[in-house]
Formats: structure tokens, sequence, C-alpha cells
């Protein structure tokens, strides 16, 4: 068997599974034993490049084959139990059946986004990122820039044009699970993609060179060697020394066996030099399925020397929060955990679809991305959520976690909660033959929140019930 070994600097542990660890892997794994050590590696790019102008990049248009399902890569555990067995019947403190107030928003703008023909896969790996003046767009295979009015301004082009001049993977294939940010603090945008689904394995990384996301890019490739990097995740974590990209990885030998997950800090500062040699410290073996990391939000970056947070769904009533914090300079790192109860809950099962018997996933054994942090004046907080069974229905388990303005805060659950209002009961029926379009209830009372469904009837039968709405009288 071929074995190959991360690009890596001089005098560290390189990134390399022997025979031997393999074969350790698969039997404690057959045993149902956790059988990962954390292992910090530092990494390096094994290509970098910088590419043209996106506007002038040419033959960067996805192929339009119309959609091609594609494969999950899934661990199936939570905290030792199957995924999607929902945790037993456990009860909900948290939940939430009614609306919530109704709150004074003006519309915003409405527009179509890169259709499915164009980005090729079911279900779709959709992602936005907001700047100043755009809209960035990445859709498993393909990436589109809009005006912040919903102008198309480039594309859609395929994932792979970006990475044109690094060459190997990158530039070969549209890996897929792209993630697009813009980085507020340094006014610039990155697009990442998997290099590949099949061996050798690689992550494309990719930072503007200038706040405008169709000019240039700094273009970086980092092996994986044997083990596929499925579902990553990306947050920007600009402190003023040793701020970093935060990745995370759920990783999986040659695309079958699950080896854990991985979580590394990218060199931020390197990477927005467009240095050659940008350094990645990454701890493998974390014993936790999927973890999202910390993504800051607002205009106040955190404190200098607060670690890098990562966030994982451990059991059915805890989280286990990773704080890793990087030195580039030394090229090392520490990494230390967390955890934190919360309420308990009930996975959320698989999703009916109409006219087929094969369900959708509910992922209810994640928690969703992002993870956002924001730095207020008296506190700090990070909010997550998740999907949950309420009965025979799911529901979204949302948290937020809150700690004291400080580079060593402890997070706990300030507030969290179950949002399932209850849809599709039986209805009263109050207004049998209305022939205009406008109609008003007034056998209401203050304060209590009703639910309402529309049908139409003439001489060929009754329609269907229309989408429920729901109001609360003052």
């Amino acid at each position: 068997m071929h074995m190959q070994d991360r690009k890596i600097s001089a005098g560290v542990v390189p990134y390399r599974r022997n025979l031997l660890n393999i074969a350790v892997l698969i039997l404690f794994c057959l045993s149902g034993i956790p059988a990962f050590a954390q292992t910090l590696t530092v990494v390096r790019p094994s290509r970098h490049a910088q590419s043209p102008r996106l506007s002038d990049i040419r033959g960067g248009a996805p192929a339009v084959n119309g959609p091609t399902e594609i494969k999950l890569f899934r661990a199936n555990r939570l905290n030792g139990v199957e995924s999607g067995s929902g945790g037993g019947t456990l009860p909900d403190p948290t939940i939430q059946t009614s609306f919530g107030p109704l709150i004074n928003a003006t519309p915003g703008i409405s527009f179509d986004g890169t259709d499915v023909f164009h980005a090729g896969y079911i279900p779709s790996d959709s992602n936005i990122a907001v700047g100043p003046n755009h809209i960035v767009e990445t859709v498993n295979a393909a990436y589109t820039v809009y005006s912040k009015t919903g102008a198309l301004m480039f594309g859609p082009n395929s994932i792979r044009s970006l990475w044109t001049g690094l060459g190997g993977a990158c530039s070969a294939s549209d890996g897929g699970d792209p993630i697009v940010q813009y980085d507020r603090a340094a006014d610039r945008w990155m697009i990442t993609q998997l290099g590949s689904l099949s061996n050798p394995y690689s992550e494309c990384i990719a930072i503007s060179t200038s706040p405008d996301p169709m000019g240039s890019y700094f273009l970086y490739s980092y092996d994986f060697g044997l083990y596929l990097n499925d579902y990553p995740k990306f947050g920007i974590w600009p402190t003023a020394t040793n701020s970093a990209y935060l990745a995370s990885y759920s990783l999986f030998l040659l695309a079958s066996l699950p080896a854990g997950s991985e979580i590394c800090a990218y060199d931020r500062a390197a990477m927005l030099a467009g240095q050659p040699d940008a350094m990645g410290l990454c701890y493998s073996g974390v014993i936790a399925d999927v973890l999202v990391p910390s993504d800051t939000d607002g205009p106040t970056p955190p404190l200098d020397g607060t670690p890098g947070y990562f966030l994982n769904l451990y059991s059915y009533s805890s989280l286990a929060l990773f704080k890793m914090t990087p030195n580039f300079a030394a090229a090392t790192a520490t990494l230390t955990q967390d955890s934190i109860g919360i309420a308990s809950f009930s996975e959320a099962p698989p999703a009916p679809q109409p006219g087929t018997t094969t369900t959708l996933d509910s992922l209810g054994d994640r928690l969703m991305n992002r993870l956002a942090f924001r730095r207020f004046p008296d506190h700090e907080s990070m909010v997550a959520n998740h999907s949950v069974a309420v009965g025979s229905r799911s529901g979204v388990r949302w948290y937020e976690l809150r700690g004291p303005v400080s580079a060593g805060a402890g997070f706990s659950p300030y507030q969290q909660g179950t949002y399932a209002p209850v849809s599709g009961g039986s209805y009263t029926v109050i207004a049998p033959a209305v022939t205009g379009t406008n109609y008003v209830d007034s056998g209401v009372t203050p304060g209590v929140t009703y639910y309402y469904v529309v049908s139409a009837v003439n001489t060929a039968g009754e329609s269907p019930n229309s989408n429920q709405a729901g109001a609360r009288p003052k």
C-alpha cells in the first residue's frame, strides 16, 4: 500500500500513518473502543501559486450535466450511539411550541442564486458570504459573484478554475464541500474546496489578494494523504497575534473507515501576505465526529491570545468545547477541552419526501455551520444550533453560550431552546363561505397565538390546505 506523507518542515513529526497504525485503528474501531490519540502536526503547502484575475480566466464555466446525487460519508456515532437512533425518547424541557412575537424588519432583496444544473449536485452545498459591495456564492462545483442588489457580476464558474495555475488536483477537479468566507478584519475573501474524492486527498484554499472578489487569489493546497478530509468547515479568527483561519475535518481512511476528526489553525497573516510556506497546525485523532470552528462576527476581534474554539455535539446532554492556541513562530500549539452541559434532546429522525420512499438525512448528529462568535463590551457570546426530534416532528435546538471578556474565558449556556411551533394540527372551520380576498377573525383573545390555513372550494371539490400562518392579537 502506498503511504503518502504531508509536506513538513525540518525537525517536526511527519504526518504519517503506517500499516501497523492502520491495523490497530481497525481493531479498535471494530471493538467499539475509542482508538485515537491527539497528535499535533505541522503542515506546509504542497503547492502554492497566485491566480490571474478571475475576470481573465478562460474556460472556467461549470459543466452543465444536470444534478448528480452525492455520497455522504458518515461516522455514525454520537458519543458511542448509532446516529439516527434518536438517543431514546428524551424529554425536551426547552421546547417552544408557539410562534414568537412579530418583529419590525425591512424586507431585503430576493434573487435567484446558482441553479442546480450549474452547481451539479443534489443535495446542494450552498454557501454565501457578504462584503461591503459584493455577495459571493459557492455551490458544490461552482462559484458566482453578485452585487449587493443581486445583479450578476461574474460566473457561475467552476470551482476548479479558481486554482488555475496551481496544478494538481485543485485545478483538475471540483472536489466539492466548498466554503466561502468574507474576512472583515482584513477586507479579503476566502474560498475553499476538497482537492479530490479519491486518494491522495487534499484541501484547496484561496485567499483574495485585494478586497475585490473578482481579482487574483493566493492559492494553496494542503495534502491529507490517505485520509479523506470530509465535511470541512472554516472560521475567521483575527486575533492581533497568531491570527488564524480555523478549520475542522472529519477524516475517513480511504474514504471508508472513520478516523476521528482533525482541527487546524492555518497561519492567517502568512496567507494574507501570500507566503508560499504558510503553515498549518493540526491536531488529528480528536475523539469527536464533527466539530465547527468559531467564526468572528461584528467589528471587534477576539482579545489577543484567545484560543480558537471548536464545538462538538458530544452527547444527548452535553457539548464538547476544544480550545486551540496556536503559536506559529514556534510551530506549536496547545489544546484543551471543556464539557458543557445542555438540556437533553432526542436526535431528529430522517425526513420523508413526497413521491418516494427515500428519506433525507436530518444530520441531527452534529452542530450546523456556523459557530458564530461575537465580543461585546461586557461579555463574549457564541451561538449554535442542530436538529432534534419533537414527537414525530423535527425542531431546531439552539444555544447561546456566554463567557466573560477574557483570553481564557469559560463558556456556559446563557439561554437555549427548541423551536418547534405546532403545525398541521386540527383546525376549526371559522368561515366556510368567504367570497372576497379579506377576512377578519373577530372571535379571538388578545395574547393568544392563532394558526390559520385557507382552502378553496368549488364544484370540483376542495383544495389542499395552504401553508400555515400564525398571528397573536394584542
